[in-house]
């Protein structure tokens, strides 16, 4: 926890070797790690999947959208084979605003709008302050492309 909390604030800081110093300390510490039981009960929540969002949204910080899509796809890969449990919907949209941010970076717009409507499915009727919010801004970010697909989709959220 402690490196992948270093990692965030490198990259916050724009220390791209620093941040994927800690980051890859994080990734090492958890693959040493024994069983939950041995761990403080503090720390019931991280796994990898949560590392690897984490790691996503440094890369984003640190202006490297394509590493992000790379950890968005690792957690993808895991969830599509079953090696671990669906996230909690809240969960999963904030991953996936953070995915259609990284396809917009690149200049994606189709994909980026296909993520984004899947956020918005996926946080369906939860209530969250702060799903609502990473998504609406996320459509003022995607109503900067006036494309057919994004007035599609804007007008239906």
């Amino acid at each position: 926890m402690l490196h992948a909390r270093a990692s965030r604030a490198h990259a916050r800081a724009g220390n791209t070797l620093a941040s994927q110093r800690a980051e890859r300390a994080a990734f090492d510490a958890y693959d040493r790690a024994g069983s939950p039981g041995d761990e403080p009960g503090c720390v019931y929540w991280i796994d990898r999947d949560e590392l690897h969002g984490w790691a996503a949204t440094n890369a984003l910080d640190l202006q490297d959208p394509r590493r992000a899509l790379t950890h968005h796809a690792a957690i993808a890969t895991a969830h599509r084979t079953g090696t671990r449990e669906q996230p909690h919907p809240r969960t999963a949209a904030l991953r996936l605003t953070r995915e259609a941010d990284a396809h917009l970076a690149l200049g994606d717009i189709d994909a980026a709008v296909h993520t984004a409507d899947q956020a918005v499915r996926t946080l369906g009727g939860v209530t969250s302050s702060r799903g609502t919010t990473i998504i609406m801004g996320l459509k003022d970010k995607l109503a900067a492309h006036a494309t057919p697909l994004v007035r599609n989709f804007l007008g239906s959220v």
